[in-house]
Order: structure tokens, then C-alpha cells, then sequence
């Protein structure tokens, strides 16, 4: 009987496996009801709505403190919100940073912040001090000024890393031109609107926006409504405050005729490319999912999308290129992105445009919106499974004043989507014929995008989403700029002078500690300089030298550790030739000794500053120098070199300029090598020190 059994359950299975086609994809089932459990939500008399989603699976709870206003124009302050958010968990009145940490590292929790919102999370077993730490921010931050001075370092690199990322660069310039300067989407904190911000200005910004009134209190996890009403009346029962406003900004037209916006990245070998189109829509609004479903076919992702298969796939011309939608009650907008050779820049923004009118001419497969489906419907479901996400949809619904089963209606709604939904939504939101064509690269491929422009005209702005003003006619010639730079840096009168305080420094020896942007290291700095013309440097890492660089005059070469790659490598006859142009204490002032080519090309505006900026070129490599219009000072530098076929590209901030033996040394740098950022601080500068030779020598 039992092998009659088995023999049937056998071929049951053999049949059943025999009727199945794979080469035929299985029918999409219908979506299934979303079972979404409401949160309790109650307010409180200071003015705060408190979302509770209850989750006892597991023995944890978060509190995430959400302000309920949309972010304001902060013109000549711009960054303010981010810097405030980023300062926000530097201590209070009763709590040292510190200590603070100290507290949430006992409890084994999380704790965050950003301009808008507080966020803290950790087992349920500590929800009142969890929920007063939460209440101890919000009443007492005191915003102390050693972390304010720390945070704006850390700003300042960061802004110096932008100039030469050229994603950051191009989001940047994306929402400066789809929004414009009037709008808190499109501005960006710049090195001028760092340098204005104050102490006293986070603290109004803390202190206006982080108010009770129309902020909502989520909490999500292992606790009950009677237990958090008890907590918060103990905590937060007492926080008042004034209702904050609404940001208030100007909404940019859409304009006529596509442009193009282009980015200089010097020595770029590729190009980033950003098409971006308004989009007339707001959270809730009937055709967001429908939209979102017609982005996901074009390029929202999946390897399969349209983009993909034509750029990469197709063409070859990238490893990735991708489209998304930003839906925000602020703005809305369609655009696509991704990286690619120069010399297929243009043709890249043919095929990236050609993809977007098909879509908006043709109805696309029923194969395409199954996959499009599967997709969206596979992430919402996924997300389902974060207790987080139930609180995060009962916020989404308070603020965006969404129907109430919005969200329990989500699959339903991408199901019931149809080809002719599709192609409707292509067809009234990708205006592409007055699209926004932003390009970060190399300026020698920028001409190749002019077909492109309405007006045939390409815009240039800098790393901030600014307009490039260009150059200005200066009214001095080249040498009286150096001239004056010289008199400036030595403190001099005439030119006697000037040489005459140089010509006392033998050698020096200069100590600096460097930074890398968002490491938790640092290392050592020793650069050495001796008349006639000896120069060297050594990188220390813990005592330990790991890279050095010297020349004599004669020959010289770099050397790193084994830990550092163990390489050795030695000047050619070329590299000593130009070294000797450049090399000394001010390389300017033996400009014209060694014939060093230079030009002035003209007043340039950055961050609000005028420069001369004046080129020198060698066999392989371009240098910009930026001289202040008003103190003659040398402000940055950057280059571009080209060693063996390949370009790098290299720039240097000078700032913080203090006088040592009658000379203005400056003793904090920023410096940019590539996709590396470095804050360098000088710890001290000896004059005349005696130095081994040895150090200029391999």
C-alpha cells in the first residue's frame, strides 16, 4: 500500500512538472490586500502630534521627533539648516558631548540628527531615557563654540571636495536650474555663505524651528499608548514654544526650449550627465504611482530599464545610466544621470533624449509594465516588513494630507496601471523638447553639446549651481600682479626689500598635520627648503615615514614604504628642468630668471571675491594662480598635469596667513589630489634650522 502511495505521489509530480512552459513567464497574480494596522495617533496640548506604531516582537523602541514646516530661503546664509542639524547632538546645558555619547554607548543605542528632525532608538527596557535624552536636546541644546569652530573646518573641506566631485557638482547645478536661487531646493552652501554663518545664527535657527507646535512625535516598537503618554508627560510635558513658519520662496516657471548647463571639471576623462524635467506633481496625487511605474520602465534601477539597455548594454558608453522621479510638496522633478566618456558625451545625450520621446510616442510592452510592476510592488512589500515603515506611511499621510488607506490601496493602485496609463504619463510629464541638459567634464567637449541648446549657447556655472561670471579685462599687466603679490607676501615697500627679506632665509622647516576628509586619522607633514635649491618632503604616518619626495638642484625622485606601495621613482632630465623653474621659498620671484611662461587672464568672481588669475605653463602641466584683487594675496591654485597619456588634476586653498621672519606664511590649507580631500593645519615654521642634506637625496 505505502509503495501504491508513493508510486502516485511520483507521477503526480512528474505529471505536474511535465505541464509546466518555462519558456512562457507565469501570470502576475492579482495584488494581494494590504494588511496595514492603523497607528494611534493622539495631540497634545503644546501643539505636537504623537504617531504611535505598536510592534511588540521585538524589545526595542525609536522615538523620531519630526518638524512639521517645509525649509526656507536662506540666501546669503545658505547651509545654515544642514550646519545647525549637524551641531545639534554637540551637547546642553547639562550634558557634554561626551557625556552624551557616553549614555547612549551604555544603553547599546542609536541616536541621530538632521536639520529637521531628532531621531533615537534602543531597547524598550530604556524608553524613559531614551525619551529624555530626546527631551534633553530639544529644552537644552547649548551649541558650545569649540564645536561650532570644529563643524566649520569640516564644512570648509567638505566644500573643497565638491569642486572636484562631479556628482556632487551636478546635483548642485540640477536644482539650481530647475528650482532657481529664489527657491530652498536650489541654493547650496557656498565658501562665502560658510564664512557668514554664526554661532548666533544656529542657535535662532535651533530655537525657531525645533518648537512643539505642528511637529509630530513617531514612535515605533515594544510599547503601549498609556505607557508613552506617562513618558511623555514626564519628559516633554513641559516643552513650549512658538508656531514656527512656513517657508516662503518663489516657484520658477518651467522654461521654453531646452538648455544646456555645463560644469568644468579640469582634466575630467568623463563626463556626468544629468537630463532634468519638471514635473507638475505632489505627493498623493492621482498619477504619482503611475508616473513612478513609467520612470521605472525608462531607467528607475532594474538592469532591464530602457536606459540601461541602450547606453551600457547597447552602446557601451557607461557602466550605468539610470532615471528617477523627486516628488516633494516643495517640487517635483524627472531626470536621469550617469557617468561617461568624453568622447562620447554627446552622442550619450542623443541616445539619453532619443529614450525619453520614444517613451512618450509609443506604448510600451505589456512585458516592460509586468516587470515595472513586479519591481515597485517587490520593494513596497519589502519595506512592509521595517515596523518603522507603518509609522513613516501614518507621517507621509498627516503631512502630505494624503487619503487615509492611501497606502493600504499602494498595490491595488499599481495594479490596476495600464500601457495606456503608461503612455499617458510619458506623454504629459517628459516635456523633453524643454529639458535641462547639465554636463560635468572636461571644457575641451563642451562645444560638442551646442546642438543641443535652444539658443545654441552653452551656460557655464561653478561647483555651487552659480552662474560662471568668466573674466573681467584686468587693469594692471601680469608682472606688476606678481610684483604686488610679492610685496604683500613679505610686507614690503619695494622690491629691494622684499628680496633682501628672502635672502636672509637659508632654509626652512615646516610641520603640518593633514587631515583626510571624513577619516578618523591623521598624519604628518614635513616639508624642507634650502637655498640654493633644495627641496624635500616626508609623510609620516605613526612616527613612520611613508612617503618622501627630494631634490637637490641636480636629480631627484619620490620614494614610499612597502606599506605604501614600495615605490621608487627617479626625475627624467625634463621633470628636473622644470622643477628648477618652480622650486623655492615665493616661485614667483624667480619667474623671469627662469623664464617661467606666464599670463594674466583677467579678474575672475568666486564666492564673492575678485581674483587675478594668472596661468603658468610647463611641458606637462597648466597652472591657475588666484591673487586677491584687494591684498594681492595668493588665495588657491589649481592644476591640471599630464604624465604618460594620462591627466590629473590638483588644486590648494591658502587661508589663515600669519607673519613668520617678516614673511606671510599661510598656516591652514585645503587641498584637493583627485577624488582626495585634505584639511592641512601648520603646526610650526623654523627658519634657518639647520637640515641634513641627506634629505635631499635618495
Amino acid at each position: 500500500m505505502k509503495n501504491i502511495l508513493l508510486y502516485t505521489f511520483i507521477m503526480a509530480a512528474f505529471g505536474l512538472q511535465a505541464q509546466i512552459d518555462r519558456s512562457v513567464r507565469p501570470q502576475a497574480s492579482k495584488a494581494p490586500a494590504v494588511n496595514i494596522p492603523d497607528s494611534e495617533i493622539f495631540d497634545l496640548d503644546n501643539g505636537m502630534t504623537v504617531i504611535l506604531s505598536k510592534n511588540d516582537k521585538i524589545p526595542r523602541v525609536s522615538f523620531n521627533l519630526v518638524m512639521g514646516t517645509d525649509p526656507m530661503l536662506e540666501g546669503e546664509k545658505s547651509g545654515l539648516a544642514d550646519f545647525a542639524g549637524s551641531m545639534i547632538l554637540s551637547g546642553t546645558k547639562n550634558l557634554s558631548k561626551d557625556e552624551l555619547d557616553f549614555k547612549i554607548d551604555y544603553m547599546g543605542a542609536n541616536i541621530s540628527a538632521s536639520s529637521s528632525s531628532i531621531y533615537v532608538s534602543g531597547l524598550s527596557k530604556y524608553d524613559l531615557d531614551l525619551i529624555a535624552i530626546l527631551a534633553e536636546i530639544v529644552k537644552n541644546a547649548n551649541f558650545p563654540e569649540s564645536e561650532f569652530d570644529r563643524i566649520k573646518k569640516q564644512s570648509a573641506s567638505a566644500l573643497t571636495m565638491t569642486k572636484s566631485d562631479a556628482n556632487t557638482m551636478a546635483s548642485n547645478i540640477t536644482n539650481s536650474v530647475v528650482f532657481g536661487k529664489k527657491h530652498p531646493r536650489g541654493e547650496s552652501m557656498t565658501e562665502e555663505t560658510l564664512e557668514a554663518i554664526t554661532l548666533a545664527d544656529v542657535k535662532n535657527y535651533f530655537h525657531s524651528k525645533f518648537t512643539p507646535r505642528n511637529s509630530y512625535l513617531v514612535v515605533v516598537g515594544d510599547i503601549d499608548a498609556a505607557r508613552l503618554q506617562e513618558l511623555i508627560k514626564n519628559t516633554l510635558g513641559d516643552w513650549t514654544g512658538k508656531v514656527t513658519e512656513s517657508g516662503k520662496y518663489v516657484v520658477k516657471p518651467n522654461q521654453k526650449g531646452s538648455r544646456v548647463i555645463f560644469g568644468k571639471k579640469a582634466g575630467a576623462v568623463q563626463s556626468v550627465i544629468q537630463v532634468a524635467i519638471p514635473l507638475n506633481i505632489t505627493p498623493g496625487h492621482p498619477d504619482e504611482i503611475k508616473v513612478k511605474l513609467m520612470n521605472q520602465i525608462l531607467g528607475g534601477g532594474t538592469f532591464e530599464a530602457r536606459l540601461m539597455q541602450n547606453l551600457r548594454e547597447d552602446k557601451a558608453y557607461t557602466y550605468g545610466c539610470y532615471s528617477g522621479v523627486s516628488i516633494a510638496r516643495t517640487g517635483s522633478y524627472f531626470y536621469t544621470s550617469g557617468s561617461f566618456r568624453n568622447e562620447v558625451t554627446d552622442s550619450a545625450v542623443t541616445q539619453i533624449l532619443s529614450e525619453i520621446r520614444t517613451i512618450t510616442e509609443n506604448p510600451v510592452t505589456e512585458e516592460e509594465l509586468q516587470l515595472a510592476k513586479a519591481s515597485m510592488s517587490g520593494s513596497f512589500v519589502r519595506a512592509l516588513e521595517r515596523p518603522q515603515t507603518i509609522a513613516d506611511f501614518a507621517l507621509s499621510i498627516f503631512r502630505n494630507k494624503l487619503d487615509k488607506d492611501y497606502y493600504k490601496n499602494y498595490l491595488k493602485m499599481i495594479e490596476e496601471t495600464t500601457i495606456s496609463d503608461i503612455n499617458k504619463m510619458a506623454e504629459s510629464y517628459l516635456d523633453y523638447e524643454n529639458a535641462y541638459i547639465v554636463v560635468v567634464g572636461n571644457e575641451k567637449i563642451a562645444e560638442n553639446l551646442l546642438p543641443f541648446d535652444q539658443n545654441g549657447k552653452i551656460e557655464y556655472y561653478d561647483a555651487f549651481g552659480n552662474p560662471e561670471t568668466g573674466f573681467k579685462k584686468a587693469d594692471i599687466s601680469a608682472e606688476k600682479v606678481i610684483e604686488n603679490y610679492i610685496l604683500a607676501v613679505t610686507q614690503s615697500k619695494t622690491r629691494k626689500e622684499a628680496e633682501q627679506k628672502i635672502g636672509k632665509i637659508k632654509s626652512m622647516t615646516q610641520v603640518m598635520t593633514a587631515t583626510p576628509s571624513g577619516a578618523p586619522v591623521s598624519f604628518d607633514m614635513y616639508t624642507y627648503l634650502k637655498t640654493p635649491s633644495s627641496e624635500a618632503m616626508e609623510v609620516l604616518f605613526n612616527g613612520q615615514v611613508m612617503q618622501r619626495t627630494f631634490f637637490n638642484g641636480k636629480a631627484g625622485g619620490m620614494e614610499s614604504s612597502p606599506m605604501a606601495g614600495g615605490q621608487s621613482i627617479e626625475y627624467s632630465d625634463e621633470e628636473v628642468a622644470e622643477k628648477k623653474k618652480t622650486i623655492g621659498l615665493i616661485p614667483e620671484v624667480n619667474y623671469s630668471k627662469h623664464e617661467v611662461e606666464f599670463k594674466l587672464l583677467g579678474i575672475k568672481k568666486e564666492m564673492g571675491k575678485d581674483y587675478y588669475v594668472i596661468e603658468t605653463s610647463t611641458s606637462n602641466s597648466v597652472t591657475q594662480d588666484y591673487y586677491s584683487v584687494s591684498t594681492f594675496q595668493k588665495e588657491r591654485s589649481s592644476s591640471v598635469t599630464t604624465m604618460e597619456g594620462e591627466t590629473s588634476s590638483s588644486s590648494v586653498e591658502y587661508r589663515k596667513f600669519n607673519e613668520v621672519n617678516g614673511i606671510l606664511f599661510p598656516h591652514e590649507l585645503s587641498q584637493m589630489a583627485g577624488s582626495m580631500s585634505l584639511l592641512v593645519e601648520v603646526k610650526s615654521i623654523e627658519i634657518n634650522k639647520s637640515i641634513d642634506d641627506k634629505k635631499f637625496v635618495k
